[in-house]
């Protein structure tokens, strides 16, 4: 899917994910990549280190 957003023309500035976390990610791109995590999830799912991660899951809302 981000990979997918990164093919089109013209090509968007930034690209963000709102997503549980149980998200496949692509190879890293040229492009700004957010992921916007609505739940906690294993640590082999997290996003990849090029993709910047905002947590608004509910523990994380909860314990700071």
């Amino acid at each position: 899917l981000v990979s997918s957003a990164a093919e089109i023309n013209p090509k968007p500035d930034a690209i963000v994910v709102i997503t549980d976390g149980w998200t496949d990610w692509c190879d890293p791109i040229d492009i700004p990549v957010f992921a916007v995590l609505t739940e906690q999830v294993p640590e082999h799912y997290n996003p990849p280190a090029w993709i910047k991660s905002i947590d608004i899951s509910l523990e994380a809302l909860t314990n700071g």
